[in-house]
């Protein structure tokens, strides 16, 4: 059978409760370690997906990008800066732009992304209203404003805003994968959990994984499988199976 052990065991957030969600995450490691190990399971596939990296020094007040995602909070009428000009970043932003005055900023150089994707994320977002300010550092976030510092001559400057939503990308999520390590057999890391990327690089590293996965030695113990399937729906279903 499959179990599901576990699920994203992620915690992200202030600097003042950094030591308190490390310590909520290491009780729950050990406890899905404690329950797998006890399973003694013939293969453990790992999926807890990665964390959203959000650099301790950010205050309170911080809305990571995949929360405003996930509740979609109305905006209107507030100036918004987005932390981060990835595809995601960009994208937020777009849909930002149509009620807010919304400024993206980000460390890459000041021009258009060569990849695609990105590239027609950058001008969607623009044609919305967004402002992009690139080239530029975040240097620190307080609560009504973001100071960044220009890398081409070194000027610093203030953002004004009400909101500030975080898109700086995420790292994987590992920590139960690596707690797992020489504890059980055939153990396979999958996902983001792994290394962060799109949908359809975490279903082919599933399915590599699975199509890696050694075949158990088969041991012939007189039941099979039909024998099985008519216990099964008799229990279930309560009615007799004829042969």
């Amino acid at each position: 059978g499959v179990h599901r052990a576990a699920g994203n065991g992620g915690v992200s957030g202030a600097a003042d409760e950094a030591v308190h969600a490390g310590d909520a995450v290491a009780d729950l490691i050990l406890a899905a370690l404690g329950h797998i190990q006890r399973m003694n399971p013939y293969a453990v596939f790992i999926a807890t997906g990665s964390d959203e990296a959000i650099p301790g020094v950010f205050r309170d007040g911080v809305v990571p990008v995949r929360d405003y995602l996930t509740e979609q909070t109305p905006y209107t009428g507030k100036k918004i800066v987005v932390l981060g000009a990835g595809s995601t970043g960009l994208e937020t932003a777009q849909m930002l732009a149509k009620h807010n005055a919304v400024t993206v900023v980000d460390m890459i150089p000041d021009k258009i992304p060569e990849e695609r994707p990105r590239t027609l994320n950058y001008f969607y977002a623009l044609d919305a209203g967004a402002k992009m300010l690139l080239n530029h550092k975040i240097t620190s976030v307080e609560k009504t404003r973001v100071n960044v510092l220009n890398l081409a001559d070194g000027t610093e400057r203030a953002l004004e805003c009400d909101v500030v939503i975080c898109a700086l990308g995420v790292r994987p999520n590992n920590a139960l994968y690596q707690a797992l390590e020489g504890k059980v057999q055939n153990l396979y890391n999958i996902g983001d959990s792994s290394a962060t990327g799109v949908i359809s690089g975490a279903i082919s590293s599933a399915y590599d994984a699975a199509c890696a996965l050694p075949g158990k030695p088969w041991v012939d113990t007189g039941r099979y499988l039909y024998d099985e399937m008519r216990e099964e729906a008799v229990k279930h279903f309560r009615y007799p199976v004829y042969n």
